[in-house]
């Protein structure tokens, strides 16, 4: 075997995978300094073995699973190079068929910053795998915006609504939460029901009657943020929240009402002077929508049953994806 071709073998409850990483690093040089390169071309192979009767739409899906995981791992959208397929023998004098599916797509590029190292996690991935799969359905959609930005090298507002959105679908599909009803709501309800119905107006009862009984099942996203940023470890609320070294909760109240301002902002497009939270400095913007990645980033690491030293660790890394939001909690800090 190739020594740059290392090979792990996980076992899981479902299934047997096995992984390959190859890298393959080349040099070129010329007299002209400026040409100097050196290109590295890294890939993962993933092998599924199953000797059930398995579809086409079944691998793919097997595929998509994969890619997701690992992209978010990766901290970038993978590139798909193809899939190979295996197909027994109908007979004995038939041999194995070989089938290869190649996928055509844009380039991907690295950022080069990884959230996680496969060594960190390689003795519990069987148990990451695990509790992907059990949530696949909650993550699916919101990994897919996460990883939206990996083809892009600059940042616009909708970067930002992109990660509110994640967020907002991070705690719809993981929290269960009920919206603040009013003291009395029913009774007053109820008040105001028969108060319609004694007008003993057709117009008044067909306009108010369905506005009464409506309840905003929707928790507003303000509230959404804070219970969000409460489930994250503490060490790493301090980081985020509190680099002056007082309480936390006033930073991230702060923090919680200019995303939502800003978010109302851009959606709505109504003037500016209606929001008074609202970010209007687009440094402040970037390094805020930066830490809103972070944050779901220790979100879907938590929930994936990551130890907590290993996800404090990949978000303090200095070499990691968020070492520039470290280097300016000056702008951050909300004041």
């Amino acid at each position: 075997m190739d020594e740059n071709l290392r090979v792990n073998q996980q076992t899981l409850d479902y299934s047997k995978l096995k992984l390959s990483e190859q890298i393959k690093i080349t040099s070129s040089f010329s007299k002209n300094f400026s040409n100097n390169a050196l290109i590295q071309n890294k890939s993962l192979m993933f092998k599924y073995y199953d000797s059930s009767s398995i579809n086409f739409r079944l691998v793919n899906k097997t595929v998509d699973y994969f890619h997701k995981i690992y992209s978010f791992f990766m901290n970038c959208s993978l590139a798909l190079k193809k899939l190979t397929l295996f197909t027994g023998p109908l007979t004995a004098d038939e041999e194995l068929q070989e089938i290869q599916v190649f996928y055509c797509q844009r380039f991907a590029f690295s950022n080069r910053r990884y959230l996680l190292n496969h060594e960190d996690i390689k003795d519990s991935l069987p148990t990451i795998l695990k509790s992907f799969d059990n949530n696949f359905a909650k993550f699916e959609k919101i990994i897919k915006g996460h990883l939206a930005k990996s083809f892009k090298d600059f940042f616009e507002s909708t970067d930002f609504l992109q990660a509110a959105r994640n967020l907002e679908m991070f705690h719809r599909n993981f929290f269960e939460s009920e919206p603040e009803l009013p003291e009395n709501y029913e009774s007053k309800k109820e008040e105001l029901l028969n108060t319609l119905y004694e007008s003993n107006s057709e117009e008044l009862i067909e306009y108010f009657e369905d506005k009464i009984n409506h309840k905003d099942n929707e928790v507003p996203l303000n509230k959404k943020l804070k219970e969000l940023i409460g489930e994250i470890p503490v060490e790493l609320k301090q980081e985020l929240f509190n680099p002056s070294g007082g309480g936390v909760s006033n930073p991230i109240n702060k923090f919680s009402k200019k995303i939502t301002d800003t978010r109302n902002y851009y959606t709505h497009g109504t003037d500016i002077s209606n929001y008074k939270a609202v970010i209007g400095n687009w440094e402040e913007l970037y390094l805020t929508y930066i830490k809103m990645r972070c944050l779901t980033d220790i979100l879907i690491l938590k929930k994936l049953k990551v130890d907590k030293k290993i996800i404090i660790n990949s978000i303090e890394n200095k070499r990691g994806p968020y070492q520039r939001l470290f280097e300016h909690n000056n702008y951050l800090s909300i004041e």
